[in-house]
């Protein structure tokens, strides 16, 4: 049987069904196995006292560590005011609904790129289940990183791929300016969809997906600089000295605990193959599959600077930490 001569139909079948079964083995594990930490009690605790203090607008804008959170800020928050803090299943109901979107973008831009209909559908649905793993799949400071980073990707699809209509444009400003208030490191995604739109000299919708970034240059300049919302013994252990020679250690260092520690080293290996081929295979084709396998690579190398930057010091020089 050829599958890929099967209906749309029946593949987004497959994937609802997926998804409807991924979600509800979520549920069922995690339940009663975790509970909100660290980042969550902060917003409860420092953020309701910004409130009550300095207004709506600390609330909202303090940085976290280093970022602007405003949308964790307000999900943590608004969650406990309605259900409480009695059970975490409103919150991992939540997290599954936003990975559900996840996993949506995922199957999409599988099917963009020429992934088999139906194995796509079988495929992305597992990203709910992901929390077997780690607990980017149900822990809401966690899981945002992979959903503002699918929020970045709809925003690159409607900028670089057509000539979007004003609708699109504003939609995606919108979805940008989302993710980068839920979690502000993927502003880094965004100069990529800039410098696509500057090689193609499209000039307009250059400008207007440079909005999102300018809107966090504005935090960045303000809010940015005041005293970071989270009160803890070591504060400011993230604005100390960065160096050439911490950058390429912590680099290393994170890299090879994918390989040989958090990862089997022939199964790393095997993907490591697949995503090359791949990523060849796209860039030979041309036209939009090329701009998106060389786009995810440049997000992915800005994403992994970012964070060696970012995190180099304290793991290694104040937390005396292994690489998370």
């Amino acid at each position: 049987m050829d599958l890929s001569r099967q209906p749309p139909d029946l593949a987004k079948r497959v994937f609802w069904t997926m998804i409807v079964i991924c979600a509800l083995w979520q549920i069922v594990t995690y339940r009663d196995d975790f509970y909100l930490i660290i980042d969550d009690w902060a917003f409860f605790g420092t953020r309701l006292d910004l409130l009550s203090t300095n207004g709506l607008d600390d609330f909202l804008l303090r940085r976290h560590n280093e970022h602007l959170m405003a949308g964790m800020v307000l999900w943590d928050v608004g969650i406990a005011s309605i259900f409480g803090l009695r059970d975490y299943l409103p919150w991992l109901l939540s997290v599954v609904c936003a990975n559900t979107f996840v996993a949506w973008v995922i199957y999409t831009y599988s099917r963009r790129i020429g992934v088999n209909p139906l194995a796509a559908a079988v495929v992305a649905p597992f990203f709910l289940a992901w929390g077997a793993f780690d607990r980017v799949g149900y822990w809401a400071p966690e899981a945002i990183f992979a959903i503002c980073l699918c929020l970045l990707m709809c925003h690159f699809d409607w900028f670089v791929t057509s000539q979007p209509s004003a609708r699109k444009e504003l939609a995606g400003i919108l979805l940008a300016t989302l993710a980068i208030c839920l979690q502000s490191i993927c502003v880094a995604v965004v100069p990529v969809t800039v410098a696509v739109l500057a090689v193609r000299r499209r000039w307009r919708s250059m400008s207007i997906s440079c909005i999102p970034l300018g809107l966090y240059i504005l935090w960045y300049v303000t809010y940015r600089r005041r005293d970071d919302a989270y009160r803890w013994p070591i504060g400011g252990a993230y604005q100390q000295d960065r160096n050439i020679s911490l950058y390429l250690e912590f680099g290393w260092n994170s890299l090879a605990r994918t390989v040989w520690q958090t990862a089997n080293f022939p199964t790393f290996l095997v993907i490591a193959i697949l995503i090359t081929v791949g990523a060849i295979h796209l860039i030979r084709q041309g036209g939009n599959k090329r701009v998106y396998a060389v786009s995810a690579i440049g997000a992915s190398f800005i994403y992994h600077s970012g964070f060696v930057c970012a995190r180099g010091f304290a793991t290694l020089r104040i937390f005396h930490q292994e690489i998370p």
